[in-house]
């Protein structure tokens, strides 16, 4: 269970972007968090940013989830199950195991803070905030990505990865608990910059079999349209932060993973820690008032 000895006066609303591989630095983030007494009262994630606030809000302490994550079988957790909906190239009843076996049947209103998760409604674009209900619906929905994992039903939407909209959910972070620091991370590796190529940021063709047939038209076609979408995605999560203004945005260096790579989850981990130590002063300066 998650321990800590978190600090009565350093509290914050921890908005956790969305990312999918890359949510390891997540977890690296909350252990650091940990250790400088800083408590979070409050999370709002997108994607895989949803999948890691709800175990850590659960009672998950950062060790575990690491070490459950790392323990996860990359194969399996994208298969599709019996009965599952048709309209995802993969499935997701792998991690549905997985989640249910961290969480239960626990629902959103029993974990220890508030909690929001970001999705979409297929079929109207509306915004949809997850607020109550089964947790693990909520995280299904939140990482559906369109295309490649099934829309999840929840009453009368289809939802999909909130990140299509919402790739950092700061204000809704700020609106579980006005008057609390907004502390963001965002695990798009930084702003776009002209000597730095995307590529490896938002690629799906590395996916399963995919990685095997990258010579053909229609996977090249993927992979330019899957980048096109991550530069969209960069560029929305940019105007956001400018309009939303956390009080202190993190980037752990995540750059060139793929959103669905195999990766070494106690490094990406690593990346989150360093990624609040190199922000210390500023974390810090949140509370000095």
């Amino acid at each position: 269970m998650a321990t800590g000895s978190a600090s009565p006066g350093k509290r914050i609303a921890l908005a956790l972007g969305g990312g999918g591989s890359r949510g390891g630095a997540h977890i690296g983030v909350l252990r650091a968090l940990e250790r400088e007494g800083v408590s979070v009262a409050a999370l709002a994630g997108t994607s895989i940013g949803a999948l890691v606030g709800a175990l850590y809000l659960a009672g998950h302490s950062p060790d575990e989830i690491a070490q459950a994550s790392a323990a996860m079988q990359h194969r399996r957790l994208f298969r599709r199950g019996r009965g599952e909906q048709g309209d995802g190239f993969r499935g997701l009843d792998g991690m549905r195991s997985f989640l249910e076996g961290m969480l239960g049947d626990r629902t959103i209103e029993t974990l220890r803070a508030p909690y929001a998760a970001t999705a979409v409604d297929l079929n109207t674009g509306v915004d949809v905030v997850l607020r109550t209900g089964p947790v693990v619906d909520a995280v299904l929905a939140a990482i559906a990505f369109p295309g490649i994992f099934p829309s999840k039903a929840i009453g009368q939407h289809a939802l999909v990865d909130g990140a299509i909209s919402t790739p950092l959910p700061i204000a809704l972070a700020r609106s579980l608990m006005p008057g609390l620091p907004v502390v963001a991370v965002s695990l798009s590796g930084g702003p776009l910059n002209a000597s730095q190529p995307i590529s490896g940021n938002s690629d799906l063709t590395g996916m399963g079999g995919l990685a095997r047939l990258r010579r053909l038209r229609w996977v090249r076609a993927l992979g330019n349209f899957s980048r096109a979408f991550g530069i969209t995605r960069k560029n929305l999560e940019q105007a956001r932060i400018q309009i939303e203004q956390p009080d202190l945005l993190l980037y752990p260096a995540v750059r060139g993973i793929s959103l669905l790579d195999r990766v070494d989850v106690h490094e990406l981990a690593r990346r989150g820690e360093q990624a609040v130590a190199d922000a210390l002063p500023q974390l810090h300066a949140l509370f000095e008032d």
